[in-house]
């Protein structure tokens, strides 16, 4: 079993992502938290070696990159990827100089949602292209969403009824299982 850990406080985009992975594989097993102190409960669970790490900056009990640094403080960066919904590029140089594996936002479509968790499954670092400014007040998830173009990639998933046509799914290399 390779057990991945997802660290989302929005229960449709957990379960949605959940669901997304399980598409990689059979031994593909998902733990979701909700919020900070079950994730780091989860990072400190011993009897547990995380295969991937897939952390919201922005959930409960967490503030700015302090999640991410209590990842990277227990020598998990390399087996974590922030999904965010903003690309702020403080923290993604942050992120990336702390040795992550990957920045995913939100904001993009299934088909590049698919491509970065393959990336991610594979070793291979996922980051954006092209770095926005920092969120304002007025942005989706400072008004309680996880952003639009994400809810639509949650509802786009739910209307699927298997992996099939997934794109990226298929192309899961189980060859960099570290």
């Amino acid at each position: 079993m390779r057990p991945v850990l997802i660290v989302e406080d929005h229960p449709l985009v957990a379960e949605a992502t959940g669901k997304l992975l399980a598409c990689y594989g059979d031994d593909i097993r998902t733990v979701i938290c909700s919020n900070a102190a079950q994730a780091i409960e989860m990072l400190d669970d011993r009897d547990e070696s995380w295969f991937r790490i897939f952390l919201d900056l922005d959930v409960p009990g967490a503030y700015g990159l302090s999640l991410a640094r209590e990842v990277q403080q227990r020598g998990l960066a390399s087996r974590c990827c922030v999904v965010s919904a903003f690309e702020n590029r403080e923290y993604i140089e942050e992120i990336r100089s702390w040795g992550f594996l990957g920045y995913i936002t939100k904001a993009v479509t299934v088909a590049e949602f698919t491509a970065a968790l393959t990336n991610v499954l594979n070793a291979e670092p996922s980051f954006p292209s092209g770095i926005a400014t920092p969120p304002s007040s007025s942005s989706p998830r400072a008004s309680g969403c996880c952003g639009s173009a994400a809810v639509e990639a949650v509802r786009t998933y739910a209307r699927s009824s298997s992996c099939s046509g997934r794109s990226g799914a298929s192309s899961f290399e189980p060859r960099s299982w570290t």
